[in-house]
């Protein structure tokens, strides 16, 4: 170990003061193969049950998980049927007056949606869904569309028309008036199988992602710059001819961002 002939250090000493280095570096174990950044990209967070408290969540998010042990207090329309832990959507006749909705209205209190602003909504998605039948699941704003349609960002879901009934899906952001809406490809979600589905505004990366069972299917973008009102929870369905499918949503997660 090479040293000048003046520096009195010894071996420990040196041990140590790399050790305090090391220490002092913010991008130690980050590079690709090193330890945190391998932690960081786990699918299962491994610290024990109970290690988050309370004050570790952002004071300017909120979270909505509803159980949907009961309906009450929910804007519902037309045969939305209580299935607890989940909801089943049917409309029984035909045409937009007679879509089955319900929606969760956060704007009275004061929870805005804000495209600028990190927002997700996650659920789990049964379907036995037939033609001419779509189902809507969809984080968005006010007011309260006359029609089952996209306003805001979401999942949605229809018939390609073949029997068994089976349903595709496809991602979506809207402009702030639904005018214009960007879509993703279609992909098959078979009939009669629940699977978990994630939208997810990410800031950081200025795209909306969509995720079907923990895998990212695809990105999209916001038709508008900016966009702030009041925010809306909504999963509808609606049939415009024929006998309607139960769309069965489950497990809903919320988080927003103020």
């Amino acid at each position: 170990m090479e040293k000048a002939s003046d520096d009195a250090s010894t071996i420990d000493d040196a041990i140590a003061a790399a050790i305090t280095a090391h220490d002092a570096d913010s991008a130690a174990h980050l590079g690709a193969g090193g330890s945190l950044a391998a932690h960081k990209a786990e699918g299962t967070i491994d610290h024990p049950p109970a290690s988050i408290v309370s004050d570790k969540f952002a004071a300017n998010e909120f979270i909505l998980t509803p159980s949907f042990e009961s309906i009450d207090g929910y804007y519902v329309l037309n045969q939305v049927y209580l299935s607890t832990p989940a909801i089943d959507l049917e409309p029984t006749n035909t045409g937009h007056a007679n879509r089955s909705s319900l929606g969760i209205f956060l704007d009275g209190i004061g929870i805005m949606f804000d495209i600028t602003k990190e927002m997700l909504l996650e659920f789990s998605f049964s379907n036995d869904i037939t033609e001419d039948q779509i189902c809507i699941a969809q984080l968005g704003t006010s007011p309260y569309p006359a029609i089952a349609a996209p306003l805001g960002f979401g999942v949605s879901f229809d018939s390609p028309g073949a029997s068994p009934w089976g349903a595709r899906a496809r991602f979506f952001t809207t402009s702030d008036d639904g005018a214009t809406v960007n879509y993703s490809d279609y992909f098959t979600v078979p009939a009669l199988e629940t699977h978990r589905f994630r939208v997810y505004n990410n800031v950081a990366l200025d795209q909306v992602e969509g995720w079907m069972d923990g895998e990212m299917v695809a990105t999209l973008s916001w038709p508008d710059e900016s966009w702030s009102q009041g925010a809306v929870i909504k999963f509808e369905s609606e049939i415009s001819a024929g006998s309607a499918g139960p769309c069965t949503i489950s497990a809903p997660f919320i988080a927003i961002t103020q």
